[in-house]
């Protein structure tokens, strides 16, 4: 079940009803537990198993004196246990095919838990946070934190300390948590479902024999994957925190305006936010004060500091899988990092004047390495690129397909210039009335109507095909699903 199926849009209202007729904080956490629950239950026994007992490991560490959580055998234990159930499920295989050894073995043959790669991030970070803290965690306050589902299996990854608070007191009904929720919900579902599908659909034939097509259709494959893997992820994102704020929760941004930044590292700041702040506060921070508190030369400290940049960027391309691709993703994205910062930060003020090149150059760079990302292996994408690269003109690539992409590219395009000023006083006061106005709040109902229409006669078939797909559509897929 993802947030955009006809399902969970049904049940979404019936359990916002239940919840706030409840009588008080405890019933509501209640609620949220195991709704939360049948939420990944419904993607399978194991996907909740799996949840339930990473939790309860978890639990164990919390409820440990403050004399031994701080120890650095405890901690390491507890940390190397999370990465352990990580590892057994998603990259055994990847692990196995790399060094040759029987290792795939311990893995269970049913596959990849439903968001366990957010949730183990979100506790590791828990687990580290609170090593010196003698605060007591209520055991119901973190099952919650862990399986809160509007952030479970896409984030935003979410700090102990900004989360946890919220699910002390008990939510009330209000008129500005509703329509701001509402809001985010819809803008998610038009990203979602008006560009992200329908582009996958067109796009997805192309990826799966790039080799079939001219150069033309397979820069339509990229330029369409690149607008594709921001409107379903940050859609997804959005609704995630839309649904949140429908019952009282605020849960951080994910996404600003990524394809506006002008430089590899700008990008990053805007993009999954949550995960690059993880990776620069528990990987890359820890690991260059290592190198500044131990190589003491300034050339060494560069040759240290860019291979930790590397490192680390490897590792963020790894997590969304135990594939080459995934690699190969995070060593250009670590390279082009480390190039920035050796060969044009030193020009970082005379660079800023000329934006418009340095944008155009990051998104670009960007492009290619998607084609990398998507690609299922990297003498594919070579070819698609290659295919691109020398100018062939194709008949096959109808004009209407184009016009589509132009759309949506424009669509995309406001989006991101809403989202780049967002922090402007004027553009956020904008954007504040439009979301708690009911007059928009209407325009968003009649939006929503709408697109739940597209999405039932042009994607699920539900009134066209009169088959029974209503509550089980082909057409519902999140594409991190696939990582």
């Amino acid at each position: 079940m993802i947030y955009s199926s006809n399902l969970f849009v049904a049940i979404l209202p019936l359990l916002l009803l239940v919840y706030y007729v409840g009588p008080n904080a405890i019933f509501q956490r209640t609620l949220l537990i195991f709704a939360s629950l049948g939420f990944v239950a419904y993607s399978g026994l194991v996907d909740v198993t799996v949840l339930v007992i990473v939790v309860c490991l978890s639990a164990t560490y919390f409820v440990l004196p403050a004399r031994l959580k701080s120890k650095r055998q405890i901690l390491f234990i507890y940390l190397s246990l999370l990465i352990f159930v990580l590892l057994n499920f998603k990259y055994l295989d990847f692990i196995e095919q790399v060094t040759t050894l029987p290792v795939g073995g311990l893995a269970l043959a049913y596959g990849i838990p439903l968001g366990i790669s957010f949730y183990v991030f979100q506790l590791v970070g828990a687990v580290y946070d609170t090593r010196n803290s003698n605060t007591r965690i209520m055991p119901d306050r973190l099952f919650l934190f862990t399986v809160f589902f509007p952030q479970l299996i896409a984030g935003p990854i979410c700090k102990m300390r900004s989360l946890m608070p919220q699910f002390d007191s008990a939510k009330f009904f209000t008129s500005r948590n509703i329509t701001i929720g509402f809001h985010l919900f819809v803008l998610g579902y038009l990203k979602k479902v008006a560009i992200a599908d329908p582009i996958a659909g067109v796009i997805d034939p192309i990826w799966n024999n790039p080799g079939a097509y001219s150069g033309t259709t397979n820069l339509l494959a990229i330029l369409g994957f690149y607008i594709q893997v921001y409107a379903d992820f940050s859609g997804y994102t959005d609704m995630g925190r839309g649904i949140a704020r429908l019952f009282g929760y605020r849960i951080p941004i994910n996404f600003r305006a990524p394809y506006f930044a002008v430089t590899p590292v700008d990008f990053w700041k805007r993009w999954h936010i949550t995960l690059s702040y993880w990776v620069n506060y528990y990987l890359y921070g820890p690991l260059s004060m290592t190198v500044l508190r131990r190589i003491r030369t300034k050339r060494a400290r560069t040759f240290a500091l860019g291979g930790i940049v590397v490192l680390t960027m490897v590792i963020l391309g790894l997590w969304h899988g135990g594939a080459w691709r995934f690699l190969l993703f995070g060593l250009i994205q670590g390279g082009v990092i480390v190039c920035w910062h050796v060969a044009a930060r030193p020009y970082a003020s005379q660079l800023r004047k000329m934006w418009l090149g340095t944008l155009i150059l990051t998104q670009l760079i960007l492009m290619i390495s998607f084609t990398f990302f998507r690609a299922e292996r990297p003498d594919l994408a070579l070819l698609m690129l290659e295919k691109v690269f020398t100018f062939e003109p194709s008949g096959e690539v109808l004009s209407t397909a184009w016009v589509g992409f132009l759309v949506a590219i424009s669509a995309v395009f406001v989006i991101q210039v809403f989202d780049f000023n967002a922090t402007k006083r004027g553009v956020a006061k904008l954007l504040l009335a439009a979301r708690t106005s009911y007059l928009c709040f209407s325009a968003y109902v009649i939006l929503f109507v709408v697109l739940y229409y597209f999405k039932g006669t042009l994607i699920d078939g539900l009134w066209i095909s009169g088959d029974d797909a209503f509550f089980n559509s082909g057409g519902d897929a999140f594409i991190y699903f696939a990582f």
